[in-house]
């Protein structure tokens, strides 16, 4: 008598349950290139920064501190592989020349996608990016991508923009006159310490295997 034997699929944990990590299928059942995230994965992170610079057509805007959250999670393929998340993204202490300006954050999450691997560096790109500002009677919107370095020897997770990763002014209001004008660029750059999971004390490690 042959019988069929169901198995129930596993439920993923519920602080993660929003965020799925995609392994494709192994062809002619050779390993794939993967990225595997320790010590934990999936697992949520938070990174701080305490040296966050935008500048907007050659104004600088600097901020106190930035706080990053997000998840983590292993995953398979060799470019452009998604690796994680960007949860939420707050500014604290940002100053432009006219005042104050608190950057928010729209359009979340935003993917953190893994590039290239060497030496214990993963280089990759926060897509999906939306920020919105505003300073006086002027508010903007721009979107794009960060560059981003992540290090498994510091923990340190360095964001920047670039020639093909960067801000693209895309909405600005009739105040923005001579401040933010449509398609002009915004650039940014940070240094954040990362540690898992949120709250915790140690970085994580990410290595890629061809």
């Amino acid at each position: 008598m042959r019988r069929s034997l169901k198995k129930p699929a596993m439920a993923a944990g519920a602080a993660l349950a929003s965020v799925a990590f995609a392994v494709p299928a192994t062809a002619g059942g050779g390993a794939s290139p993967s990225w595997t995230v320790g010590p934990v994965s999936p697992e949520t992170y938070s990174a701080v920064a305490h040296d966050p610079v935008f500048v907007q057509s050659g104004v600088p805007l600097s901020c106190t501190s930035s706080t990053t959250k997000g998840t983590l999670g292993s995953a398979t393929g060799t470019v452009d592989v998604r690796i994680g998340t960007v949860t939420s993204m707050v500014w604290a202490g940002c100053t432009h020349p006219f005042g104050p300006v608190a950057p928010v954050v729209e359009g979340l999450p935003w993917a953190l996608d893994a590039r290239t691997f060497s030496a214990g560096v993963t280089h990759g790109r926060m897509t999906g990016v939306r920020l919105r500002m505003s300073v006086l009677t002027c508010t903007a919107t721009a979107t794009g991508r960060f560059a981003f370095t992540y290090s498994n020897s510091t923990g340190k997770l360095a964001v920047g923009t670039d020639a093909t990763n960067e801000l693209t002014v895309v909405t600005a209001t009739a105040g923005c006159s001579g401040l933010m004008a449509l398609g002009s660029k915004w650039t940014y750059t940070s240094t954040s310490s990362v540690v898992v999971p949120i709250g915790g004390t140690a970085g994580p490690t990410i290595v890629y295997a061809p």
